[in-house]
């Protein structure tokens, strides 16, 4: 059930319930003891633009806080090789 902009509540379809999301981008990080690196590709770009953020929770949330803003709050997916690395991501716990 989904909320309208006059606050009924309405039953959604099954193609809107199961529909995967279109994301603006797609990021990889590269956990590390005091540097986390990273690399990100904006969808429908074969640029790759790569980088690094400092190890404290403060430095992942602003970079996070960065990519929301400049992606206008679309998802991003995040990449990992491995379950332990998904499970580990900004957002996904």
């Amino acid at each position: 059930m989904q909320q309208d902009d006059h606050g009924i509540l309405r039953q959604s379809s099954a193609t809107e319930e199961n529909r995967e999301p279109v994301f603006a981008a797609f990021s990889a990080i590269d956990w590390a003891d005091k540097q986390h690196y990273w690399s990100l590709q904006v969808a429908g770009s074969d640029k790759v633009e790569r980088g690094s953020v400092e190890n404290s929770p403060e430095a992942v949330e602003c970079w996070i806080t960065q990519l929301s803003r400049r992606l206008a709050g679309q998802p991003i997916a995040p990449v990992a090789s491995s379950e332990e690395e998904w499970r580990t991501y900004p957002g996904t716990r």
